[in-house]
């Protein structure tokens, strides 16, 4: 809240404005349930848990594009795929307030390695164990590498270039 605060002093709100705006934020606050205060401390596990498990789900999705793609066309379509569940994750982050810069450090850790290892893991166990293909085309390292850069590249965008001019 303070950190809202500050823009708006910044800006060149009146010291009475920001005050008035102070006084209406914590009357929400007051009036807040048990149940959504708890719920607003724990989104941000929640939305990571949720990531992680769409990454993996992404991950198994990807496993049918590995057989029938070459290799710049699957780099291509995994690029695709995770702008577009990047993109997803950024607007939850984005939305989800009072997040401190160490959750902002986390999810940029977490995430991005998260999606390498599930595609990674996806990829080889795939291979092996469905299709007993020991000669895998595509290195599962790189699309896991692939997938994780543009996964987070949104992210990063919003982080470094947009978030600053606001």
């Amino acid at each position: 809240m303070n950190k809202t605060l500050d823009s708006l002093e910044k800006k060149g709100w009146a010291k009475r404005e920001i005050e008035k705006v102070r006084e209406i934020l914590e009357r929400g606050h007051i009036k807040k349930t048990k149940n959504i205060i708890f719920l607003e401390k724990k989104i941000f596990w929640i939305a990571l848990i949720a990531a992680f498990f769409g990454n993996i789900v992404i991950a198994a999705a990807i496993v049918p594009f590995l057989i029938a793609l070459d290799t710049f066309y699957l780099y291509l379509t995994v690029a695709i795929i995770a702008v577009s569940f990047g993109l997803l994750f950024e607007v939850l982050i984005r939305d989800i307030e009072d997040l401190e810069p160490t959750h902002h450090m986390i999810a940029g850790l977490f995430l991005p390695i998260t999606a390498i290892i599930s595609v990674y893991i996806s990829i080889l166990v795939t291979w092996h164990t469905l299709f007993g293909i020991n000669n895998i085309n595509h290195v599962p390292f790189v699309t896991g590498l692939v997938y994780a850069v543009f996964f987070i590249t949104p992210y990063l965008i919003y982080q470094t270039m947009i978030k600053k001019r606001i």
